[in-house]
């Protein structure tokens, strides 16, 4: 959960609204595969049924990295599942071996 305040201390305050809109602080975050993560953007941003998910959650992420920078950026990333961590850009992923 302090990853969550700490990302959220980053956004432009419209965009700090809209996350912490409907927010629960609970003990223990809830953690979805990939699948699910993108169905539920969909769902909740209520996203006309030609949209792919996926692109609107790299898009954001992008957004994301431009405004906050690789630091915090990494950060959310190494906290999410390893398959959600495909999305992030390029520049905060770890080299590839």
């Amino acid at each position: 959960m302090e990853e969550a305040v700490q990302l959220a201390a980053q956004l432009p305050l419209v965009i700090k609204g809209m996350y912490y809109d409907g927010w629960t602080p609970r003990d223990k975050p809830e953690k979805f595969k990939k699948e699910e993560f993108a169905r539920r953007v969909h769902e909740q941003f209520g996203l006309d049924s030609g949209v792919n998910p996926a692109e609107v959650i790299r898009g954001v992420l992008r957004v994301m990295y431009r405004h906050m920078g690789e630091g915090e950026l990494r950060h959310v990333r190494n906290n999410m599942p390893a398959d959600i961590q495909e999305w992030f850009p390029e520049e905060v992923r770890p080299p590839e071996q």
